[in-house]
């Protein structure tokens, strides 16, 4: 099994490490960086919105190939495999609050390079609170009534 992990090759076995050898490469040529990476905001899920978040990196020797998404993200979430950008519609079944770490790798002719990102996604409930005195008075199971109730509604978030 061989895993690049930026210019060097590893090579593991079942327990332990066999080998480690620095990938040399091509005179001129340099891996693709990432200018920034970690916290990418928060979203409202169930919006409907679609988002479309720019990753940025730098690709000085235009080496890219793709992009992979990795790790645990929140559903109807994808990657662009040209821009890199993150894209979709976030519907998840989550009703509280939540956080998502996950990883993006960068892949190019010479390996990959990946980083960390996260998101938040939270949810906005309606919620109503009456006005008008909890006893509406007494009235025969049939009969006819015509009372005004009075409520206010709002929005909170969780």
């Amino acid at each position: 099994m061989s895993i690049i992990i930026q210019n060097h090759s590893v090579h593991v076995s079942r327990t332990r490490i066999t080998s480690f050898q620095e990938e040399v490469l091509p005179d001129g040529i340099e891996l693709p960086i990432w200018l920034e990476t970690g916290y990418l905001g928060e979203f409202l899920n169930n919006s409907g919105e679609d988002i479309n978040i720019p990753l940025l990196f730098d690709d000085p020797s235009n080496i890219i190939t793709g992009f992979v998404l990795l790790g645990k993200y929140p559903n109807g979430i994808a990657i662009n495999q040209l821009s890199g950008n993150i894209c979709g519609s976030i519907a998840t079944a989550d009703l509280r609050e939540k956080n998502y770490t996950f990883r993006v790798a960068i892949r190019s002719l010479y390996g990959s390079v990946s980083s960390n990102f996260s998101i938040k996604i939270y949810n906005e409930v309606n919620q109503v609170k009456f006005i008008t005195p909890h006893m509406l008075g007494t009235y025969s199971i049939g009969e006819e009534i015509d009372t005004e109730v009075e409520a206010e509604s709002s929005t909170i978030r969780r």
